[in-house]
């Protein structure tokens, strides 16, 4: 009951607060686009962002606004309705419910979907925690996909490019669309394409840097496993004007992390480990099946002090 209350209260407000966007507005803002010599509109029609495509809070929708969309260039929409997590039998009518909406929107001339799920009533299939499985929206793009014949971007927790390939080969996607793995390492396509995997600092999705500090604090963005977000310009790695003897007491992931810049900065570093094991109190962190994602996050950091010598 009061998830329907707060849906009705959010139908009133989004009357006073917007709008119907009609063919002839669509037109005008394509038009706007086009004649700034753009690559491609894309057009983001869920999430609670823009959900002129889904009457379920606003009450407004008429796929003819699609039809201005195409004016030359690019266009990609995401059309996966965001309350598939719901349940079952909800999770199959959105499911055919967007099926249909894909097709008609490829006969407007739409060039490619790009499939999420997920909004803030079911943040956890939208921006998804490490205790959800990987790829976890990758389901919703190949059933898509079936029935169109334009590219269907794969998207949501596809943190490591192993997973990627399996999309890809799988033919369960045409591409995949990559979020927070780029802020925990920008590089990720650069050293995937270069063959360089181990390189990549994974994604955990622990959330609490990326969606925890923006969505609910209201701060900028920061990364649990990249310190350098948001603070690129002072926080380059630069080689040391005086390279040092650096001893560094504990294989934990700050002594490794500290290790591990020190020695891109060019000093000489050893670390000190009283435990058999690299890793300090990430073993225990990750021995939970629900934290696996930290799993990824120990084995990139043994591998990078082992790499530069260590």
């Amino acid at each position: 009951m009061i998830y329907v209350q707060y849906d009705e209260a959010v139908r009133e407000m989004a009357k006073g607060l917007s709008r119907f966007m009609g063919e002839e507005d669509a037109k005008h803002f394509a038009e706007i686009f086009a004649g700034n010599s753009l690559d491609g509109i894309y057009s983001h029609g869920m999430n609670r962002y823009p959900r002129y495509i889904s009457d379920m809070e606003s009450g407004l929708c008429d796929p003819k606004v699609t039809k201005a969309e195409k004016v030359g260039g690019f266009g990609a929409l995401e059309v996966y309705d965001a309350h598939f997590g719901v349940g079952p039998l909800i999770a199959e009518q959105m499911t055919a419910r967007a099926i249909e909406l894909a097709k008609a929107l490829e006969k407007e001339g739409i060039d490619a979907f790009h499939i999420s799920g997920g909004d803030h009533h079911t943040m956890i299939h939208q921006v998804s925690p490490m205790a959800i499985n990987v790829c976890h929206n990758v389901w919703a793009a190949e059933a898509i996909k079936k029935h169109v014949h334009v590219p269907v971007i794969a998207s949501g927790s596809i943190t490591l490019p192993e997973y990627a390939e399996e999309i890809l080969a799988s033919g369960k996607g045409d591409f995949v669309g990559l979020g927070r793995p780029l802020w925990a390492d920008p590089e990720w396509p650069n050293k995937a394409c270069s063959d360089h995997p181990e390189d990549i600092r994974p994604c955990i999705r622990c959330n609490e840097g990326c969606l925890e500090r923006t969505f609910f604090n209201y701060k900028a963005v920061t990364c649990a496993v990249n310190p350098q977000i948001s603070r690129e310009g002072e926080l380059k790695i630069k080689p040391a004007e005086k390279p040092r003897t650096i001893a560094v007491i504990g294989a934990g992931a700050a002594g490794m992390e500290a290790a591990r810049v020190a020695k891109l900065r060019g000093h000489d570093v050893t670390i000190f480990e009283e435990k058999p094991i690299d890793g300090g109190l990430l073993n225990e962190a990750a021995a939970p099946e629900f934290k696996a994602d930290i799993r990824d996050a120990l084995k990139y950091l043994v591998t990078q002090v082992n790499k530069h010598g260590v």
